[in-house]
């Protein structure tokens, strides 16, 4: 009879916490629009209007259901916006003009134009885009003021019939990392996955790229325009680059360290394709250890108005892996040399037959390019990388509410039946 009574109670325990979390769910997952057309922080922490679901707790706001709305501004520094998740419609733009130290996390945003953004430190991280006409996020200089140190990060990005994903112009210090960027499966052929135009010191890594584009990553270099008058650098480290694109990474700029990257094209659907494009004004750029596949072009150094640039660029090309490229490296730019190994190590070519006698790894006859570029050293294998970081989903709160509770469930229920039988000695 205990026992029976027991096991009665363990039941009910169970369907009363699995219903809780069946509740839970349903309100996490489901809430109502509210439709406005300006929702704006005020400077003065206010929110304008005073109806907007949004909950104040000190600089710390959270959105409390879906909005629909054509913009959202973002007037005070040092905030966080946090859309728990809420899903919010907008016919304009998500703005952050001139702010510092705003943070803008858990939203799904979908839009025509997603966020735009000039200020120092800011960051969006952990959000989802749904965005169907221009940029999903544009970060610019504003004239008089210095935009430096943004983080874009762990972000989840479709775009459909748009221009570009991220969007960096003249800006210091930017780190675009670990987001997940693609195009819609009947999107037209969009600009890029991320371009960065005369800015200094941005890094680009972590970041999974899947996109009908004309540039998977580019860098560029907008006349003679650069952020107060800084050298400009990048660095494209660690991504995964794949899809119907015309360059996996673009460069034209000076200072670019193309490394680890791993660069996968369709060759069937675009053979032009270039895997790494290299142009005019590109001078000291460093391509290493990346995986360059199934491209038109593996790497190609190709002149931009006529080869106009004065003076020598130099190269350093080392460590890679170029399979099954129809063509895998070609230069035509006159005024250029490239280093093509560390003194040691050359790259992998996947129609390289030459042996390797001492069995180093390397080969005994170099790799011929053209009448005057070889790789002396080249490799026998492709270059091992460690795999390109990725952002891993976000285990939903029911799911973790459930494995705790079945946990909880079963831990009570031993204790109960040891006690019992306890009691019965």
């Amino acid at each position: 009879m205990k026992n029976t009574a027991l096991a009665l109670a363990l039941i009910l325990i169970s369907t009363l916490l699995l219903y809780t979390v069946a509740e839970t769910q349903f309100a996490y997952t489901v809430s109502a629009q509210y439709s406005e057309l300006v929702i704006s922080i005020r400077n003065d922490g206010s929110i304008d209007p005073s109806t907007a679901p949004i909950q104040r707790q000190g600089d710390v706001y959270t959105l409390t259901s879906d909005v629909n709305c054509n913009t959202i501004l973002i007037q005070r520094d040092n905030v966080v916006f946090d859309g728990a998740n809420h899903t919010i419609e907008l016919f304009g733009s998500f703005s952050l003009t001139d702010r510092e130290n705003v943070t803008v996390k858990n939203a799904v945003i979908r839009a025509g134009l997603g966020i735009c953004l000039s200020g120092s430190n800011n960051k969006i991280i952990g959000n989802t885009f749904h965005i169907n006409a221009t940029n999903a996020i544009a970060i610019s200089y504003i004239g008089y003021k210095v935009t430096s140190g943004n983080i874009i990060s762990g972000n989840i990005i479709e775009l459909k019939n748009g221009s570009v994903v991220v969007d960096v112009f003249k800006a210091l210090d930017t780190v675009i990392s670990n987001n997940t960027i693609f195009t819609a499966e009947d999107s037209i052929q969009v600009l890029g996955g991320i371009i960065i135009t005369s800015s200094h010191n941005t890094t680009v890594v972590g970041n999974s790229i899947n996109a009908y584009a004309t540039y998977g990553i580019a860098v560029l270099k907008y006349l003679d325009s650069s952020p107060q008058g800084e050298v400009l650098s990048s660095v494209v480290r660690a991504n995964s680059i794949a899809g119907n694109y015309s360059y996996g990474v673009y460069s034209n700029c000076p200072n670019v360290d193309i490394v680890g990257n791993n660069i996968t094209g369709e060759l069937q659907k675009n053979p032009d394709s270039c895997g790494i494009m290299l142009r005019e004004n590109s001078n000291n750029n460093i391509v290493s250890q990346n995986y360059v596949v199934n491209n038109g072009y593996g790497i190609y150094f190709q002149p931009f108005l006529n080869n106009l640039v004065e003076g020598i660029l130099e190269f350093s090309v080392f460590e890679n892996s170029f399979v099954n490229n129809t063509i895998q490296a070609k230069i035509s730019m006159a005024n250029c040399s490239i280093n093509w190994d560390n003194d040691r190590r050359g790259n992998y070519w996947s129609d390289y037959v030459g042996e390797d006698a001492d069995d180093d790894g390397i080969g005994e006859a170099p790799y011929i390019i053209d009448g005057e570029n070889n790789d002396n050293y080249p490799l026998m294998a492709p270059f091992e990388t460690l795999p390109s970081p990725e952002p891993q989903p976000k285990e939903s709160f029911p799911t973790t509410l459930i494995a705790v509770s079945i946990a909880l469930i079963a831990v009570a229920g031993i204790g109960v039946l040891v006690y019992f039988r306890k009691r019965k000695r």
